[in-house]
């Protein structure tokens, strides 16, 4: 089964913000598609938010079923490698919550 080919963007899409600093610091050094998966989605995903503060929770990354596809087979593992680099890296920041 081939891929569809990409019919362009509508004239109508909504653009999506990206930091400059991700063309000229982050993106020379990825060498991973898990990472530019979850740092590109993470960066759309806060976009769209329109709450004061701005976050992602594991959970709201694996609802998305496109993303999910995206990372092939055992997407869970690749998701949470993504994070991993994403975090350490320092792209994105991780809080740990604890419930007492």
């Amino acid at each position: 089964m081939s891929n569809p080919v990409f019919k362009g963007f509508a004239a109508q899409s909504r653009l999506v913000r990206i930091p400059e600093v991700f063309f000229q610091e982050i993106l020379p050094e990825l060498d991973d598609m898990d990472e530019m998966r979850v740092t590109l989605y993470s960066l759309w995903y806060l976009e769209r938010l329109e709450q004061p503060v701005k976050y992602l929770h594991v959970s709201d990354y694996m609802r998305d079923k496109a993303l999910m596809r995206s990372f092939g087979g055992d997407p869970e593992t690749h998701l949470m490698a993504g994070l991993h680099k994403a975090i350490t890296r320092g792209t994105l920041l991780c809080l740990s919550l604890i419930h007492i």
